[in-house]
């Protein structure tokens, strides 16, 4: 089966199942409809990191080299925002695919990028000299206001509130592990059991979510404030990795 046809592969599953109700009860049909719904939900996201931490990045770093701007200002400028934004996408990207060591790739080509752009152009004039030249310079300034806000969210991410912590124990049995989101249900004491690892829902990998609040009201006891969880001392944040031996 080609990824290409994961649509009109449920579209026939769905006729199968409404056109047959005896087929309903089959196994094998929710096997098929699960994994081909698993199939699409892959592919949609890894398209989304390919864009995102592929695409975008590179396509950053190949115009400081290739086509930067041509006056001191519009070529410093590109050039900071470009490092702005691969390092707000160091900070908060999943680095998965690409993998971890991405980041550190493209802060070698910006280098790189910087050098080649400097050196191929010489840019000489201080200020642009068109009113293109200054829509570019105002488009880079927007950007830059959207860029330092993302930046310095994914920075002050990485540190627990100034409020009470839970302290837990790491869930999980040795080995290596990723952590997708982190940072800042049910009410527990030490000691007891508060989750099982499994792959339900609308997910690809066994995976476990942990959320810690203060007690809230008893018509809505999922409403009280949410608290910050440290794991064996660990504050964890997205693109964290954990060994357990």
């Amino acid at each position: 089966m080609k990824l290409a046809s994961n649509g009109r592969f449920l579209g026939i599953l769905r006729f199968l199942r409404t056109s047959n109700p005896e087929l309903a009860e089959i196994p094998v049909l929710d096997s098929l409809s699960s994994f081909a719904i698993r199939t699409r939900r892959l592919v949609k996201m890894i398209t989304f990191l390919i864009l995102v931490q592929l695409v975008l990045p590179l396509g950053a770093i190949a115009g400081l080299a290739i086509v930067p701007l041509r006056n001191l200002l519009g070529f410093w400028l590109q050039a900071l925002m470009t490092a702005i934004f691969l390092f707000a996408l160091a900070r908060a990207g999943i680095w998965m695919f690409p993998p971890w060591w991405m980041p550190y790739a493209y802060s070698l080509l910006f280098i790189l990028a910087l050098i080649i752009g400097l050196k191929r152009y010489r840019p000489r004039r201080r200020m642009p000299s068109s009113g293109l030249g200054w829509i570019a310079i105002m488009g880079f300034v927007a950007l830059g206001v959207f860029l330092v806000n993302e930046a310095a969210q994914s920075w002050s991410g990485q540190f627990p509130p100034a409020i009470p912590t839970v302290d837990l124990a790491f869930p999980l049995r040795g080995e290596n592990y990723l952590i997708l989101n982190g940072g800042n249900d049910i009410r527990v004491k030490v000691g007891d059991r508060i989750a099982e690892v499994g792959n339900s829902g609308a997910s690809d990998e066994p995976h476990l979510h942990i959320h810690a609040q203060r007690p809230g009201a008893s018509a809505a006891p999922f409403s009280g404030d949410p608290l910050p969880i440290r794991l064996n001392g660990r504050y964890l944040i997205r693109g964290d990795r954990v060994t357990i031996p």
